[in-house]
């Protein structure tokens, strides 16, 4: 048996019967939290087992088999919450969608980041708002709008009449002008995806908080977050690796001689995270940060499930997402820092992302760093 029809639970928003196939459950797995080969074996076992005289099961019994077969599997102690898995099957068989929100300054890792749980989650698009910035200088001339054609650390430079601004006011003003030019295509590809109900992750220093909520009033799919450096010195340090000559002297490398504007950013976006209490991620281990990230975005989810039972993220509601997001992204924070778990986490993330770049090294249509 290849594929199978799963009729949704009674009340869900949508009635008829949909396609899973074993890569389809594979996938559902992986978001849901799964190694890549616990999802493998469990998707194989769960097919082996349904009846091949009977293509059609409901999401109950669907999901009583797969539980069954993931406790035997696991060895972390994973809680077997239905409402996640739930929220898993509707994303990966699109249902609903969701958008994934990375802001944050130059150097901070988001781009990184983002790939990684693109890889993890098999998301498949992954959008940076410089590109978007990029496409609009096709159509808009650097005499139309000057503060597109720099970079946004130094698009303050750009502005007419700043003599009675001063340098931090005059970054910061430069920055949103140039956020508010690309802000309008951002809306317009993420409403695309929307329609299609086709998830996708957007990173880039371009999504300000002013941005973000902008965004979030107008699309009840997004999930936002905050990636930063607090320490400085290992900010300064990731710039090497992108100057020409892998150095830190500001004469041959771009980012450092701006570094003081990229800072400016990042605490004036750290200041209106915590006003909207957009999360924030210290991204000073990549794996700890991926692990929570992928836990958050999937207990809000299935928070907001549990909380509108027939919720449909792509629908008309107003679910305020900010504070159930706030919450569960503290409560994820605090999981991640207790006992034994937090080097539990690090290491099944490496393993996952070891086994991803593996399946890209044999063709497989995944997202590589």
């Amino acid at each position: 048996m290849e594929s199978i029809y799963v009729i949704p639970r009674p009340g869900a928003s949508q009635i008829i019967p949909v396609k899973v196939t074993k890569y389809t459950l594979e996938e559902i797995l992986k978001f849901y939290g799964c190694r890549s080969w616990i999802a493998q074996e469990v998707s194989e076992i769960v097919f082996k087992s349904l009846n091949p005289n009977n293509s059609i099961i409901s999401q109950e019994q669907l999901f009583a088999i797969i539980f069954q077969h993931i406790s035997e599997k696991l060895d972390t102690g994973k809680s077997l919450i239905k409402k996640e898995l739930e929220v898993s099957f509707k994303i990966k068989t699109f249902q609903q969608s969701v958008c994934i929100l990375l802001g944050g300054t130059s150097g901070c890792g988001k781009s990184t980041l983002a790939s990684l749980l693109a890889s993890r989650l098999g998301i498949t698009t992954v959008l940076s708002t410089d590109n978007v910035r990029h496409l609009l200088r096709n159509f808009i001339t650097k005499e139309e709008k000057p503060v597109l054609w720099t970079s946004s650390y130094h698009a303050g430079e750009a502005l007419e009449h700043t003599e009675e601004l001063t340098e931090e006011e005059k970054t910061i003003k430069g920055y949103e002008e140039q956020n508010k030019v690309v802000l309008e295509k951002i809306d317009d590809i993420i409403s695309m995806a929307q329609k299609r109900n086709e998830s996708l992750i957007m990173e880039g220093v371009h999504l300000s908080m002013k941005s973000i909520n902008y965004l979030l009033k107008r699309h009840k799919n997004c999930i936002p977050f905050l990636i930063y450096i607090s320490s400085e010195a290992k900010h300064s340090e990731r710039f090497a690796i992108r100057a020409k000559y892998m150095t830190l002297e500001p004469r041959l490398n771009k980012y450092i001689k701006f570094f003081k504007n990229i800072r400016i950013i990042q605490s004036y976006l750290c200041e209106s995270a915590d006003k909207y209490l957009v999360p924030k991620i210290n991204n000073t281990n990549v794996d700890r940060s991926l692990a929570i990230l992928h836990q958050t975005v999937l207990v809000t989810l299935a928070q907001l499930l549990k909380e509108e039972d027939n919720i449909h993220l792509d629908s008309n509601s107003h679910k305020n997402i900010i504070p159930i997001l706030h919450e569960e992204f503290l409560s994820v924070l605090e999981s991640k820092w207790s006992s034994k778990e937090i080097l539990q986490n690090i290491r099944e993330n490496n393993n996952n992302n070891n086994e991803n770049n593996n399946d890209n090294n044999n063709g497989n249509n995944t997202i590589n760093e």
